[in-house]
């Protein structure tokens, strides 16, 4: 019996090894020829490697028939499952979800929401058993101006307490990430912008309370010394408490204090859309939060962006620094809100006052339409863009003064004269239509009496006289307000070449703030694709 002892074989090199069989001797039959007397055994041969020569048999006997040797199979090796990019991330979200703060008092939970460098979680407050906001911020990679935001919102947020701004309760710094994390109040509504989004409409009692809490907040804001300027007051900056529907101001990361003369450059910061004319030629004061009220009050009930009908940035810049308005103003129904809305963007002459200002966040808390309770029960505040506005507030409530004008014009004229007696007569005529129908009434009054008596006229010139005064007066005053119009053009002039002229600049900086931003966004990813490590799919 013969026996085979197989040897490992692999794709780059295949070896045979012959059979280790012992051949019996060999018998001649008649008609052979015999070469030896001695039976002759063929010894066993040696392994030879295979080659692409084939083994010769042995002359004396047939070669046994070799045996076949199937080739192992290489295993294909099964490749990696890929893991995509958002995967990693929910991953380390999860692992990382119950994350505490320094002391432990804090414990991190689910993400709430992301901005470009920002992130909101929600938060369990072990001491008080209140859920709250863990604010984080990777400040590794962001630009020196926006690291500068987040360190200003920190610490104006340690300084404010009231009801009406959202609460600060500690921050740290994580210098292993780069983190600088700060707890605050947690807003369960979420933005004022996003929950009027919810709702289809709202009355004006609504808009009125929100508004009265808003300006309680910037009151308190701007009462501070130096008075905290928000600079970026919008929507999506203003949250709801759902517990008791109240307004909380937050997203304090571009106020800055007043340490300053409101005529001295200041940095051009905020959302183009709700940024007061001056603030683009680097000198104003709080009221820029009084114009940025305004349009936040435009923006609540018509959920409209204001100066949404310009097509790009630098469109916005020329409307708001020209003074012109947002076409959602001119849409409004109400008249009152429509004119409270315009006394928070205008600038009025005050009373005892030289230089026309725009009005502080108490004088419009306590405007009359704040405390009014006129169209509280209305909801439809806006006409629609491209929607037919059938009645046009304004020129109605004019056409009603124009009317009752047409019905009743007087006119008065008074002749002054002196009778024989020396007394002084006044003569006055009054001419009154009414309907279309003219009625004439004249009346003569003694005035004075000359002591001297005869015919003089003393009482009739002095009567002139007052007359000849009061008209000079009157234009003397008319005079006085052309030259204040007149120099009130010309500051207007060279206040909009400022504004043209910083809106350049604004231009200029946006466009060196987003290289710089992107500089830094492509170094970290850079960094972030070195250290990762290769994956090879290949199977080799």
């Amino acid at each position: 019996m013969s026996t085979a002892t197989d040897t490992p074989v692999t794709n780059e090199s295949k070896q045979v090894t012959s059979t280790n069989e012992t051949v019996p001797p060999i018998t001649l039959t008649p008609g052979e020829t015999k070469t030896s007397t001695a039976t002759t055994a063929i010894p066993t041969p040696t392994p030879v490697a295979a080659s692409s020569e084939t083994t010769m048999p042995s002359p004396a006997a047939p070669a046994p028939a070799p045996e076949i040797i199937q080739p192992i199979p290489t295993p294909t090796p099964t490749p990696a499952p890929s893991i995509k990019k958002e995967d990693i991330n929910l991953e380390e979200e999860k692992k990382e979800e119950n994350e505490k703060s320094p002391k432990g008092r804090y414990i991190r939970f689910e993400v709430l929401g992301r901005g470009s460098f920002k992130v909101v979680y929600k938060a369990f407050d072990s001491e008080t058993g209140k859920t709250v906001a863990w604010n984080e911020v990777n400040i590794k990679s962001l630009p020196p101006t926006e690291k500068k935001r987040v360190i200003s919102e920190v610490k104006i947020l340690e300084k404010v307490k009231h009801e009406r701004i959202i609460s600060f309760y500690g921050s740290w710094y994580n210098a292993k990430d780069y983190k600088v994390v700060f707890i605050t109040e947690r807003v369960t509504e979420g933005s004022l912008r996003a929950f009027c989004e919810k709702v289809s409409g709202l009355r004006l009692i609504v808009v009125r309370r929100w508004a009265e809490q808003i300006l309680d907040g910037l009151k308190y804001l701007h009462s501070q010394e130096p008075p905290i300027i928000h600079r970026d007051l919008k929507c999506e900056n203003v949250f709801v408490k759902g517990e008791d529907g109240s307004i909380k101001i937050g997203d304090l990361g571009l106020s800055t204090q007043a340490m300053r003369d409101k005529n001295t450059p200041g940095t051009v910061l905020g959302t183009p859309e709700f940024m007061a004319p001056e603030l683009y030629t680097e000198k104003y004061d709080e009221t820029v939060d009084v114009y940025a009220f305004g349009l936040v009050l435009l923006e609540m009930i018509s959920m409209e962006t204001p100066y949404s009908e310009c097509m790009n940035i630098g469109q916005i810049i020329q409307k708001v620094t020209s003074g012109a308005e947002p076409d959602v103003l001119r849409r409004v129904k109400i008249p009152e809100l429509k004119n409270f809305v315009k006394y928070c963007l205008e600038k009025h002459l005050f009373e005892g006052e030289t230089e026309q200002r725009r009005p502080s966040a108490k004088e419009v808390y306590d405007h009359p339409f704040m405390t009014s309770e006129e169209h509280n029960d209305s909801k439809d505040l806006v006409w629609k863009r491209g929607e037919e506005m059938t009645v046009i507030p304004e020129a109605e409530e004019e056409t009603k003064e124009d009317q009752k004008n047409k019905e009743t014009a007087t006119k008065t004229s008074i002749n002054g004269t002196s009778n024989a007696n020396g007394t002084a007569v006044a003569t006055t005529t009054t001419t009154t239509t009414t309907n279309g129908v003219t009625n004439t009434t004249t009346t003569t009054t003694a005035t004075e009496q000359n002591t001297q008596g005869g015919t003089s006229s003393g009482g009739a010139r002095k009567l002139a006289e007052e007359q000849a005064n009061n008209k000079a007066k009157q234009l003397a005053e008319e005079a006085e307000n052309a030259q204040r119009a007149v120099k009130e053009s010309e500051e207007k002039a060279r206040q909009l070449q400022e504004a043209a002229n910083q809106a350049q600049k604004v231009a200029e900086q946006r466009k060196r703030e987003n290289k710089e931003r992107d500089a830094f966004k492509a170094e970290e990813y850079s960094k972030k694709n070195a250290n990762a490590p290769s994956t090879n799919n290949s199977g080799k």
